[in-house]
């Protein structure tokens, strides 16, 4: 699982999508790994990923999904980009419900 996940609704403040996710990888390999897993999934859903982008270096992966983008950093790249703080504040989403329950299916905590 991701760390240190974020949710920003975006689209009234661009017109390139509706959602930003940023989340960190513990390892450059987790990183990869993580955005091979989300591409999958949303494969698997039906949804279309229009690009992936920073695979060979695995620092930072953007997959684009159209009206999502998700940013997977590794640490690093994560404190040197800091993506969340370009986002309006007011756009942040609550997901600590969400992370809850996903912690408690899979007893993370």
């Amino acid at each position: 699982l991701a760390e240190n996940v974020s949710m920003f609704d975006v689209e009234e403040y661009t017109s390139i999508t509706e959602f930003y996710v940023n989340a960190t990888g513990r390892s450059l390999s987790h990183v990869a790994a993580l955005a091979d897993e989300l591409v999958d999934n949303f494969e698997l859903r039906g949804m279309t990923v229009n690009r992936v982008e920073g695979k060979k270096g695995n620092t930072w992966i953007l997959v684009d999904f159209g009206s999502l983008i998700v940013n997977i950093f590794d640490s690093e790249g994560r404190s040197f980009y800091n993506f969340d703080r370009l986002l309006p504040v007011e756009s942040k989403v609550d997901i600590d419900p969400l992370v809850k329950e996903v912690d408690e299916k899979f007893k993370l905590k």
